[in-house]
């Protein structure tokens, strides 16, 4: 595990990171110091807003099901529902597709996602023990003979989901190919992968997904990207970010790919501010580095695990609450567009766009308010509703902001995450 305290960036500000392991998530939590958190004390400089650099199409922000068994009707509400303030809006679920197909319970979570505006995609930890190297759903790897097999077999559960009344957006290919852990998994080269992409993604039948590598290693799709056939049968290039940070795949833009990070977590115990706001700040850089979508990992309390985004009570954890700042806001079909990515210290931010609605989310890592000024270009808007997660705050409203000739300031609290939504 990483871990890594960045200090003092400047007087006014002490900015809190922390990177994670497939194993372990805990990022380091100091106190912060007794300071003014809520009257700024600062003001940044002027962050410029382009509502026409249009850059990439989101398709939306989401969470796992994966072992969490089949989801009552309130988890659903809870975590894909988006008509209040105590909902997510997630609008992708990603499903585990189980070796031995007992796909029950994630058939159900599939229809009631769906059913509540989400996007479904699944993902394989191991294929049939028959058609394995090992015959162990551990480790091991596919049989260069079943192939065509296996790809049969993804349809079969992409079909027996479509039966039931949801059709997959994607189906991935293998989660974490080269990674060989104590659990269900399989390994796989990036010349293996191009080889299937190549020969045998058509016999899927949906739209397929491939990488899904454990620190989002391109070796893992290269090699498709790089085949002009095998290129031509993929839509998707998933990646998960542990070890990893964030980066600009531009081999897989380039090639007209959709880029989803597909699994990361941080874990919160204590449901600390400092770490939702290492997942707004993880979030923001991928938004911001041209990817389409984040999926989180185990959206329930599972097994003692500490990184869920609702509790047992369907409440949004803190995790939850940095999630939701973008999902309930910016909708599949948002594109996102310019603005000042950091214009101070501590503060990152990202812009998105549909029609007349515009959507800002700010991070403030600064133990200390900052007022931030904002001065839109090539559009007008007229106000805009902040929403806020502090410390003590859950997605909470607060009073609009008027803009005046294209310029207006919001109030960041020290340690927050504000979403603008315009009027």
């Amino acid at each position: 595990m990483t871990q890594k305290l960045i200090g003092y960036l400047s007087i006014a500000c002490i900015v809190f990171t922390a990177s994670c392991s497939k194993s372990e998530n805990s990022p380091i939590y100091t106190p912060p110091p007794t300071v003014n958190d809520t009257v700024p004390s600062t003001t940044a400089g002027n962050a410029i807003l382009n509502l026409t650099d249009e850059q990439q199409v989101i398709d939306g922000f989401g969470g796992s099901t994966a072992w969490n068994g089949a989801l009552s009707d309130a988890q659903a509400d809870a975590l894909f529902g988006n008509s209040d303030n105590s909902q997510m809006g997630l609008s992708i679920c990603r499903l585990r597709i189980d070796p031995n197909k007992y796909w029950d319970q994630e058939k159900s979570n599939a229809q009631k996602a769906n059913a509540r505006g989400a996007k479904v995609f699944a993902s394989p930890w191991s294929p049939p023990v028959t058609m394995k190297t090992n015959n162990n759903v551990v480790q091991g790897a596919l049989d260069p003979t079943k192939y065509a097999d296996y790809a049969l077999y993804l349809k079969s559960f992409g079909d027996y989901i479509k039966n039931a009344g949801v059709t997959l957006t994607a189906i991935s290919i293998q989660n974490e190919p080269d990674w060989k852990p104590d659990y269900e998994s399989c390994s796989w080269t990036g010349e293996e992968i191009a080889k299937f992409a190549k020969e045998n993604a058509p016999a899927v039948g949906y739209p397929l997904m491939i990488g899904e590598s454990l620190n989002f290693n391109p070796t893992m799709a290269d090699p498709t990207l790089n085949d002009e056939a095998a290129c031509a049968n993929v839509s998707y290039i998933g990646g998960h970010l542990y070890g990893r940070d964030p980066f600009k795949y531009t081999n897989a833009i380039d090639k007209g790919k959709k880029i989803w990070m597909t699994e990361h977590y941080y874990d919160n115990a204590n449901n600390n501010i400092s770490v939702a706001l290492s997942v707004a700040k993880e979030i923001n850089a991928c938004m911001n580095l041209n990817m389409n979508a984040y999926v989180w990992w185990w959206v329930l309390p599972l097994n003692g695990s500490i990184c869920n985004l609702i509790n047992e009570n369907k409440a949004m954890t803190k995790n939850g609450c940095a999630l939701a700042q973008y999902s309930k806001w910016v909708r599949p079909g948002f594109k996102r567009v310019y603005i000042t990515p950091e214009p101070y210290t501590g503060i990152c931010m990202s812009a998105y766009k549909n029609g007349n609605k515009t959507v800002i989310v700010i991070v403030n890592s600064c133990v200390v308010a900052i007022k931030q000024p904002i001065t839109i270009q090539n559009g007008t808007i007229t106000a805009f509703t902040p929403y806020e997660t502090t410390a003590t705050k859950n997605v909470a409203a607060l009073s609009k902001i008027a803009v005046n000739n294209g310029t207006f300031s919001v109030n960041l609290k020290g340690q927050s995450i504000t979403t603008l939504v315009s009027e």
